[in-house]
């Protein structure tokens, strides 16, 4: 089919499966008081991330999740039918909900993902595609997908008394399809096998996300209460009051003014009785739990920035995220734009005109001590853009925001950290180096006009850079993964100013399986590892004339220049054999590791033995195996890949 872009109608069901989720948890609620007269509740605080892969949008409908009890009772949340944009859920991770909910060890869970008036662009040669859709698993259009994982047995959810656990959700939209090549009209064909990976001891290696109603503020002991809504959904009621501790460090923007610390808070608790229903946000550390308590049932998180009323999103407002391609006087061109409208329906424009006026106001995210004006932005700048979008009519995707104030008035620009990749050059001195940019916030550097930043223009190839750290005993090639924020327009070099560069360690390993999959796709696998059966027809298959299946492939990818095909290089590689090995000390990517496909439900484990058992049963000849993706880094001359991450999908 050909993706049909056009509002859902959601608010009817919303309301509807509200209603059945609250007589459900009230018979889950009866139940476990029965006998002692007592209703005995927790607080599972779950969260959502997604790695976006070739992606550039996955705009689906998350239509229910569920958690199966170790006696047999499943319980519904009550965020049922949210809108969500997969592809760019992955600079954070979006806390859903924090509902009551009966205590018990929890042993599975089941995701429904509805695909009805899906959105779904690749990313491919620096351009975006549409797509058809196809079933894997049908063999048809797919309209609903459901998918239950079973939790690592040694780590089982669980759900304590008057306590709060986390439980973190993580799709991989890479595993979870495989992607065609372009036809000759621009259209990818898409096949659909979802794959979730779902665990009770999440370490979270980015800034976690909370968003609601603002409830109260306690000035004195630096906190203040909301009630969470999750993602873009305004129809629902909260679900789930969540305690946010602040400090001096804590970053506020109040509808368009910024502030740090107590007087932050200050202007918070003085619209305690101006607003019936604040819209805010709170966003935690970049890594490690933001959930510094959660002994009791109301969870406590600990925010170092916060967002407020219009300055976070607005009823009258639309909004755009992306990174500035172009700028061409007081328009700028929007690359990759993720569109929520006022009403916090979704679209996607692969270019977006954004016009700003005399009235629009400029903040930076984090950075209450700066007064940034249209000329601070640059390209490669990742922006949020409040303002009146335009459209076809028959599509929500926007053709343009003006951002004047003509329309409405507040319109506002927000500058947000913006990520690098590159490989090093060279450094000129301790603070300053030379890069070649891969990707500009996940983009490809030819599609961005450098007209106008500096004299001379930037050159990607040669990109001039500050940064925090001295860099000039680092080899020449070193991918870095590099943050901070692009030099104001005209005023280069240097180009960007780097508040953090890392080396990029982490590699993909990408398995795709010709026709119907494998039966035979490994030679080995025990608790030291898989070796793949790199002679398997269904690998070395060069096409499939089937519609729906996917070509045999084995690469290794690190950015859009970084990536090399294991089985038709020239020369192979030496020696022709390919080991996938567990890491499983790796502090910042804990092991997880899920195998199972939407027809026979997944394992997910972090225990080696426990995930060797689990293939096993999976892959017994009947199940053949599609596809399989692993993090981590590849040794060319062992021909190992060390992954602390690894999702296997079968028929």
């Amino acid at each position: 089919m050909t993706d049909v872009r056009a509002r859902t109608t959601t608010g009817a069901r919303n309301g509807l499966h509200y209603l059945v989720y609250g007589f459900g948890l009230l018979l889950a609620l009866l139940t476990a008081s029965c006998g002692n007269g007592v209703v005995q509740v927790g607080t599972p605080v779950i969260t959502l991330t997604a790695k976006p892969g070739r992606f550039a949008s996955y705009i689906v409908t998350i239509g229910a999740i569920e958690l199966t009890r170790d006696d047999g009772v499943v319980v519904q949340f009550p965020s049922v039918n949210l809108r969500v944009d997969l592809a760019n859920l992955s600079t954070s991770v979006n806390m859903l909900e924090a509902p009551a909910m009966q205590v018990g060890t929890y042993t599975s869970a089941t995701l429904l993902l509805d695909y009805t008036g899906a959105e779904i662009n690749v990313k491919s040669n620096g351009s975006v595609f549409g797509t058809t859709l196809y079933d894997g698993a049908t063999q048809t259009t797919p309209v609903t997908e459901t998918m239950v994982v079973k939790f690592d047995p040694n780590h089982p959810f669980v759900i304590n008394d008057q306590q709060s656990s986390v439980m973190a959700i993580d799709i991989d939209l890479e595993a979870s399809n495989i992607i065609g090549a372009p036809n000759s009209s621009g259209v990818s064909q898409v096949t659909v096998k979802p794959f979730w990976n779902v665990t009770s001891q999440p370490a979270y290696d980015k800034q976690v996300y909370a968003r609601g109603l603002y409830v109260l503020a306690d000035v004195k002991n630096n906190n203040f209460v909301m009630n969470v809504r999750p993602l873009h959904d305004l129809l629902n009621n909260p679900f789930g009051a969540l305690k946010v501790n602040v400090n001096d460090q804590t970053y506020y923007n109040v509808s368009g003014v910024a502030y740090t610390g107590a007087a932050g808070l200050a202007a918070l608790n003085s619209l305690q009785n101006v607003y019936a229903n604040l819209q805010i946000a709170a966003y935690g550390p970049p890594t490690g739990s933001p959930f510094n308590d959660l002994s009791t049932i109301t969870p406590q998180f600990t925010a170092t920035q916060v967002y407020v009323g219009s300055s976070f999103e607005s009823t009258l407002e639309d909004q755009i995220t992306g990174v500035v391609a172009g700028i061409a006087g007081n328009v700028l061109t929007v690359k990759g734009a993720a569109f929520v409208d006022r009403l916090g329906d979704l679209g996607f424009a692969e270019n977006v005109p954004v016009t700003v006026g005399p009235n629009t106001t400029y903040s930076v995210d984090g950075a209450a001590n700066v007064t940034p004006t249209l000329s601070s932005i640059s390209v490669g700048q990742v922006v949020t853009v409040l303002g009146v979008s335009s459209n076809s009519g028959t599509s929500v995707d926007p053709t343009a925001l003006d951002a004047t104030g003509a329309l409405v008035p507040g319109p506002q620009v927000r500058l947000q950290n913006s990520p690098l990749l590159a490989t090093f050059g060279s450094a000129a001195s301790p603070g300053a180096a030379t890069v070649n940019v891969l990707t500009l916030n996940h983009y490809e550097p030819t599609k961005f006009d450098f007209t106008g930043t500096g004299t001379p223009n930037a050159d990607p190839a040669n990109y001039v850079i500050t940064t925090p750290s001295d860099l000039t005993g680092t080899a020449a090639g070193t991918v870095l993964q590099i943050n901070g924020m692009p030099t104001a327009f005209g005023q280069g070099p240097p180009y960007f100013t780097a508040s953090s560069v890392t080396p990029d360690t982490e590699q993909e390993l990408i398995i795709e399986w010709a026709g119907a999959g494998s039966a035979n796709p490994f030679t080995v696998v025990n608790q030291n590892g898989i070796a793949v059966n790199l002679a398997d027809s269904a690998l070395t298959t060069a096409s499939s004339a089937t519609v729906g299946t996917p070509t045999g492939r084995v690469v290794i990818v690190q950015g859009p220049q970084q990536s090399y095909d294991l089985l038709h290089a020239n020369p192979p590689p030496n020696p022709t054999q390919l080991v996938i090995s567990f890491n499983t000390t790796d502090a910042l990517h804990p092991p997880m590791f899920g195998v199972g496909s939407v027809t026979v439900g997944s394992y997910m484990d972090a225990n080696p033995s426990d995930f060797a058992n689990h293939i096993q049963i999976v892959s017994n000849g009947t199940l053949p195996i599609m596809k399989l993706v692993a993090y981590g880094q590849y040794d060319a001359t062992s021909g190992t890949f060390s992954a602390s991450r690894i999702t296997i999908n079968s028929q």
